[in-house]
Order: structure tokens, then C-alpha cells, then sequence
């Protein structure tokens, strides 16, 4: 976590603790809080979705994918495993043509 990660919980917690108190109810601890936060900000990341057409895969189709990747029309325009196929297909290529120069 980077510094401005911490920085935004602490502000939460404030915000919270603040917020409980003006509701009359008692703040639970800071570590609690902080540990209640940590695991709400996990579950959020994992749930985090990409709005449906914000990427389509350019091979296949796909509009859904854990990583978009860099394809041969720019970056972002492949799905992980056609971003994976084409990896590998402009390596083997590149290693077919250094081969041949090496010679």
C-alpha cells in the first residue's frame, strides 16, 4: 500500500469515528475500525468490475477478462488469453528472425 492508501484510511476512520459519535452511538476501537476497513477495501478490489463495453477483445470477443492486454493495435485490446497467444507468437517470431541474423 502506498502512502496515500494510509493516508485516505486515516481520513476514514476519522470520518467514521466522527460519524458514530454524532449519531450517539459508541465509535468501536481504532483497530477494528482499521480492520473493518481493510477488509471491506479487499472485497471491493476483488468485485471491482469494468462496466460491460468498456473493453471488447479485438481476437475473440470477449467482454469480460482478469487483465486486458497489449495487442497489435495498441494496448488494452486483447483479453488475457489472446494477449498470452500473441505474447508468445511475437516472441517466437522475433527469436526466428534473431536466429536467422546471428547466422
Amino acid at each position: 500500500p502506498t502512502p496515500e492508501y494510509y493516508q485516505k484510511l486515516k481520513e476514514s476512520i476519522a470520518f467514521i469515528t466522527q460519524h458514530s459519535k454524532m449519531q450517539g452511538k459508541k465509535p468501536s476501537t481504532p483497530m477494528a475500525t482499521v480492520q473493518k476497513l481493510a477488509r471491506e477495501a479487499a472485497r471491493s478490489k476483488k468485485r471491482r468490475v469494468k462496466n460491460i463495453g468498456d473493453h471488447i477483445c479485438h481476437d475473440c470477443g470477449s467482454t469480460q477478462s482478469p487483465e486486458w492486454r497489449k495487442g497489435p493495435t495498441g494496448a488494452k485490446t486483447l483479453c488475457n488469453a489472446c494477449g498470452l497467444r500473441y505474447a508468445k507468437k511475437l516472441k517466437q517470431s522475433e527469436g526466428g528472425t534473431k536466429a536467422l541474423k546471428a547466422e
